[in-house]
């Protein structure tokens, strides 16, 4: 055991080239290797933010990227120290494939691995390897950073693909993903970090101390970019600093070498409580000897899709009414599921509650009287039976007059009278609607309603209406 004396000196050595480390990073940041090495110093005047997220819509099937890493629990690499193991260390992807899975369908997908996919070793044990299952949600989850000391103003950016969920197997002892009282799924971090990061121990220690806990539901795999991991963490997340982690996909992320375990559990708890689909993944895995492991994969989509109704198209009904009238439009709504529909009106005075259901492409009628003259405009939309509503329909225009009012000028007076008997008399305009010129309420637009509406004006005779 290395004498406690020599790891202090480690520890301060560690603390001594942190700003040195920095200021280099500056220069050789483009430099393909090595990675700049930060500590939490660096970043103690920077805000953090969750990354930019991006509104997502239910699809048919759900698509994904599934990765298994093949890693060691107790890794044959050490880490900066020359003293500690890493844990969990990454040797190679047994698969990392896309797929899109039906609702209710399940995938199941068996493969081999063995030493020879990975040239820096030659040997694995039954007893020390282990496969973390991983699945990617394909669709744009936002853009993530990985350079938050970039000018303009944010550098390295990457396209976050949220993990939905994960699951650990060793030989004989599978896994699946699950909730627990803090997380709806199991989280998944990608430790960026390197043998030649004097920040880099830091985090492995944090991390290997709240897995160890059981205080929470995830899991880690450390990507040591100077054994094989620098290729896949560049081109997935733009890493440009050591040590760099990345929760669920980049939901999160972490630069720089903090040994306080709140940076990490902060992280953890937030891209824990992330609304992910609903999906059961297993894994287990069997050691085959010759250094060779196979190992199954088991996906099953319960995720519920389900698309709003098409928008219906503006109501069909008349474009002028009576005050008082019962008026009755039409409108007919189909959904992409063919479930059953719920109308809503809106009236220009009111809106209706929702009123059904209805079957999908079904012509439903609605009915309304308005008790005050004017210019109204009519729209409806619908909803399925999930409570998924369709955007408001175009309008369908209407105007309202009383019943005598014939030029429709809002008011009846010697102006409608004059009006009817050009219109009776000389082949004038015809009122709108036909039944404002009705004034005597007989079914007919007429000589006798001109008469009416001279009675009613010159002669203090009945208002226009049905008596």
């Amino acid at each position: 055991m290395r004498a406690p004396g020599k790891l202090l000196t480690v520890i301060t050595l560690t603390i001594l080239t942190a700003s040195i480390a920095f200021a280099a990073s500056q220069a050789i940041r483009d430099i393909v290797s090595p990675l700049p090495s930060l500590d939490s110093q660096e970043f103690d005047n920077i805000e953090f933010s969750k990354p930019t997220q991006v509104d997502k819509k239910p699809t048919g099937n759900y698509n994904c990227q599934l990765r298994v890493y093949v890693s060691e629990p107790l890794s044959r690499w050490k880490d900066y120290t020359d003293y500690y193991y890493y844990e969990h260390a990454f040797l190679g992807f047994g698969i990392d494939t896309t797929l899109s899975i039906a609702y209710q369908e399940t995938v199941t997908v068996t493969r081999t691995w063995d030493v020879s996919q990975n040239t820096l070793i030659s040997d694995i044990s039954n007893s020390n390897i282990e496969v973390f299952a991983v699945l990617f949600n394909s669709e744009d989850g936002g853009t993530g950073i990985s350079d938050p000391l970039y000018e303009d103003p944010w550098g390295a950016p990457f396209t976050i693909h949220n993990v939905d969920a994960a699951a650990h197997a060793t030989p004989g002892n599978p896994g699946s993903d699950g909730p627990s009282a803090n997380s709806t799924h199991t989280v998944f971090i990608e430790e960026g970090t390197s043998q030649t990061c004097p920040n880099c121990p830091y985090v492995r220690a944090a991390l290997k101390s709240l897995y160890e806990s059981g205080d929470y539901n995830f899991l880690y795999s450390a990507m040591i970019t100077d054994k094989g991991a620098y290729s896949y963490m560049v081109n997935n997340y733009n890493l440009t600093y050591v040590p760099s982690c990345y929760f669920d996909g980049g939901d999160d992320i972490l630069v720089g070498g903090y040994s306080q375990e709140s940076y990490y559990t902060d992280r953890l708890l937030s891209s824990g409580q992330r609304e992910v689909p609903d999906l059961d993944l297993e894994v287990s895995m069997s050691y085959l000897g010759d250094y060779q492991i196979e190992f199954t994969v088991s996906i099953t989509n319960n995720v519920f899709s389900n698309s709003a109704p098409d928008t219906p198209a503006a109501p069909t009904g008349p474009s002028a009414g009576l005050l008082e009238d019962e008026h009755i439009f039409s409108v007919a709504a189909t959904d992409p599921e063919s479930d059953q529909l719920y109308y809503m009106w809106d009236w220009g005075d009111e809106q209706s509650g929702w009123i059904g259901p209805f079957n999908s492409g079904e012509t439903v009628n609605g009915n309304h009287t308005w008790s005050a003259e004017g210019e109204y405009s009519v729209s409806v939309k619908v909803k399925d039976q999930y409570d998924v509503e369709s955007d408001w329909s175009d309008v369908r225009s209407v105007k309202v007059v009383r019943r005598g009012n014939a030029n429709g000028d809002d008011l009846i007076n010697v102006g409608d009278a004059v009006f009817m008997v050009s219109y009776v008399f000389r082949g004038g305009a015809a009122p709108e609607p036909i039944e404002a010129g009705n004034a005597n309420c007989d079914a007919w637009t007429n000589v006798g309603d001109a008469v009416y509406l001279v009675s009613y004006v010159f002669r203090g005779g009945l208002p226009p209406g049905c008596y």
